[in-house]
């Protein structure tokens, strides 16, 4: 999961350039030159982390209002919320032109059902009111949760993403915090040991594939690649699916995550799907949002309605 040294130099010189030398680390997901200028994610990205229990997707989703379509994308794929809520400024994150309320019940909506929330730039509060600051975060973060999240008590945290202060480990910066305690008594000190504290969910390895396309990239040499994650069941190459409604019908050519061709990838896994010629459709229909299913194996149907208990 880290950073090449060659690479975050080069990351701090384009920061420097568009006089933002603080977001530096933010271009280790912010790739566009629209976000690395405006100073904000518009886009989601995938990126891979280690820790020491798990490997991770890491979607970074926008936090700005006029891009939630891209965030509500982003969290239709997570099995925990991250959330990162300023020490400064955070009054207006949850005031009525704030967004952070929307975004939490979102999340709970498509299914997150754990929170972490981390307080940042605790370093830009004065060292004596540092304590009280984060206090006073805490509980009013804790009562969003209750009311707009299924997670009624989340990790919070208070970190400095900028000086790595809390992020894998405990930092005396900050040793009037004791770590956040769970219910069986663990004690959680770092966003590390918080990401290691969650389940691992439940995986629908034995359902019919299906597969829903969040993007469609064109890449020279391959062709359209579409990217997304198993909801459940399982790909393969060869494997001969339906993709609907664009009503598509194919075999997969190549699997690959994070650039590493694969010959199997199960439901919880983020990938790269490339397609061979189209037996039946036309690929030019297909969209984000279409589902890929297996042929034979109770493929997707389209329906003109549904019934939903919201």
């Amino acid at each position: 999961g880290a950073v090449d040294k060659r690479l975050m130099e080069k990351y701090k010189k384009e920061a420097a350039t568009n006089d933002k030398s603080s977001f530096c680390f933010a271009y280790v997901c912010d790739n566009t030159a629209a976000e690395k200028e405006r100073g904000i994610t518009i886009s989601t990205t995938l990126i891979k982390i280690c820790t020491k229990k798990f490997a991770i997707n890491v979607l970074d989703c926008p936090g700005h209002k006029d891009f939630i379509k891209n965030m509500v994308t982003g969290a239709a794929q997570a099995d925990v919320s991250v959330v990162i809520v300023p020490a400064t400024g955070f009054e207006a994150c949850v005031g009525e032109k704030g967004i952070l309320k929307a975004h939490i019940t979102i999340s709970a909506v498509l299914g997150c059902s754990k929170l972490i929330i981390c307080v940042n730039k605790m370093d830009e509060i004065e060292e004596s009111e540092r304590e009280a600051r984060f206090n006073e975060i805490k509980s009013e973060m804790a009562r969003i949760a209750r009311l707009n999240h299924t997670d009624r008590d989340p990790v919070i945290i208070p970190i400095s993403a900028f000086h790595n202060y809390h992020l894998v480990e405990s930092s005396p910066r900050y040793e009037w915090f004791k770590g956040w305690k769970s219910k069986d008594g663990v004690v959680i000190n770092s966003l590390e040991a918080a990401l290691d504290f969650q389940e691992e969910p439940p995986r629908f390895v034995d359902k019919p594939l299906r597969m829903p396309i969040v993007q469609k990239h064109k890449i020279s040499g391959i062709g359209y690649v579409y990217t997304g994650r198993i909801d459940s069941g399982s790909a393969t190459p060869n494997m001969p699916v339906l993709i609907e409604p664009a009503d598509v019908v194919t075999e997969i050519k190549s699997l690959e995550i994070h650039g590493e061709a694969k010959t199997k990838v199960i439901a919880g896994e983020n990938c790269g799907v490339a397609f061979k010629n189209a037996v039946k459709g036309d690929f030019n229909q297909v969209k984000p949002g279409n589902v890929i299913s297996e042929a034979k194996n109770k493929p997707c149907k389209v329906y003109k309605a549904c019934v939903a208990k919201l």
